[in-house]
């Protein structure tokens, strides 16, 4: 018989094989295997595969999203906002606290400096004698002790590099945030020019003192370019050292200057009585309060004030010494008109003289009528602030066109930050406060970046936030430190 006969089969010895146990706790334990359905691992599969997006679910996801952006980004721009508004007012309200405390000291609000074209002079002290603005005097004040100081002492040798590193020097509490950031500008003062040389004014001592415009050669050898094309511009320093200066830092501030700003009501000169002057002062005559019939003629003092001649102008509330308002000679910063002295000495003798002396000189006395908290070359005490110092502005936010923050171009902002006094840190409320715009100067305004207003300090130290279309009558009033009283100089 054959093998194969005799043997069981093989399908027959795995069939016949016993079931398959394992021990477990010793017991025999049977598993039984049971074969896994196809469709099953199939229908799990395909549940793990996951379905693309269809273009229109893509579009709506895409249509939400922008929409949610949309919401939130107006919201986090107007957070950033009020922060970057929450530094201006802070940066406000230390330095009016800081002319405070000079004034707790001194018993004087500090000075605004001489003119443009002088820097701040380390050895002398924030009266009237100071030639550098309240934005040099109020250094020390702010814990900037160490750059007021950096140019005491300076001689011929060092006096352009320390006064070009003052010049350019980074304070940012100079700066409103919403504006720009502190970057030094080009100097540009062929925007600034006055139309009249540099002139020999013979005070009431007679001694001579001499004048110099923003685009003479000065008075002591010293000369004045500028602009786009014109080189640096020479201004004068300690010693009567002229420094030259190509660049330098600005400020989104400015100190009141009053309520009149460079053209004013003949009110304001009739307070004098008759000015025995021969000196030649701009007049807008303007007939029936209309500025389109305003005529702009040059008389003396002297005619202006007597009881002959012209004397009908002095009582013509609706005429303007300074120029017709709507002509560039009111709405030109002040600075075209301010004269320099050219020397320390000449300033000395300056300061000295009385406002009736001060009509004599080549600008017509016009920056030393203000009626103001910062003055030109002089101070005031805060007992001649009859308003009160809480209800008068102390100083606030400037106006910049937007397109010039950083050129230096525009005319109101074109002065050196530590400069006397300057439409680019000195600002009147003769004009409403304008919200920065592309295309326009406003040098005498006050303004702000903001979108809803400006931010002033009073001379108590509390800052306030105001519309601009504030009445313009209040913001005069908040501007003058004696209700249209007698302006009293140092």
């Amino acid at each position: 018989m054959p093998l194969a006969r005799g043997l069981p089969s093989l399908k027959g010895r795995v069939e016949a094989k016993a079931p398959d146990c394992r021990k477990a706790g010793g017991m025999m334990t049977r598993f039984t295997r049971y074969p896994v359905s196809t469709s099953a691992s199939t229908h799990r599969q395909r549940g793990t595969v996951r379905k693309a997006f269809s273009l229109i679910e893509l579009i709506v996801g895409i249509a939400i999203i922008s929409v949610l952006m949309a919401i939130a980004l107006p919201a986090v721009q107007a957070i950033r906002e009020a922060s970057r508004n929450s530094s201006c007012k802070n940066h406000l309200r230390q330095m009016s606290l800081g002319i405070l405390q000079h004034e707790s000291k001194t018993g004087y609000i500090l000075t605004g400096g001489w003119s443009p074209l002088w820097l701040g002079v380390a050895e002398r002290t924030a009266d009237g004698r100071q030639p550098g603005g309240w934005t040099y005097n109020i250094l020390p004040y702010i814990e900037e002790l160490g750059l007021h100081g950096s140019v005491e002492g300076v001689t011929s040798a060092t006096a352009e590099s320390a006064y070009q590193a003052l010049a350019v020097a980074n304070v940012p509490m100079f700066n409103c945030p919403s504006r720009r950031h502190v970057n030094p500008l080009p100097i540009d003062m062929t925007s600034l020019q006055s139309s009249t040389s540099g002139s020999v004014v013979e005070t009431s001592s007679g001694t001579n003192v001499m004048f110099a415009g923003l685009n003479s050669g000065g008075g002591n050898g010293g000369g004045n370019g500028g602009g786009s094309g014109g080189g640096n511009t020479y201004f004068r320093t300690a010693v009567n050292l002229q420094v030259s200066l190509s660049e330098a830092t600005r400020t989104d501030y400015a100190a009141n200057g009053g309520s009149y700003g460079v053209c004013f009501s003949p009110k304001v000169v009739r307070k004098y009585g008759h000015v025995d002057s021969q000196q030649k002062v701009l007049i807008g005559h303007m007939p029936g309060n209309d500025p389109d019939k305003c005529t702009e003629i040059v008389i003396s003092w002297n005619a202006f004030t007597s009881n002959h001649g012209h004397a009908g102008h002095l009582h013509h509330d609706l005429d303007r010494v300074g120029g017709c308002p709507n002509k560039p000679s009111c709405t030109n910063p002040i600075d075209s008109s301010i004269y320099t002295p050219s020397t320390v000495a000449d300033g000395d003798l300056w300061y000295s003289s009385t406002t009736m002396e001060r009509l004599e000189l080549a600008d017509s006395g016009i920056p030393d009528l203000q009626d103001g908290v910062i003055t030109r070359m002089g101070r005031i005490a805060s007992a001649k602030v009859l308003d009160g110092m809480g209800n008068v502005y102390l100083l606030g936010e400037k106006y910049v066109a937007a397109d010039h923050y950083e050129t230096g171009q525009d005319p109101g902002d074109a002065g050196v930050l530590y400069s006397g006094y300057s439409s680019s840190n000195i600002r009147w409320g003769s004009e409403p406060p304008k919200p920065d715009t592309a295309g326009e100067f406003h040098n005498n305004s006050y303004g702000s970046a903001h979108a809803r207003g400006f931010n002033m300090a009073f001379g108590d130290g509390r800052i306030e936030t105001f519309g601009f279309d504030i009445d313009p009558a209040v913001h005069r009033a908040l501007a003058g430190r004696a209700n249209g009283s007698l302006p009293v100089i140092d």
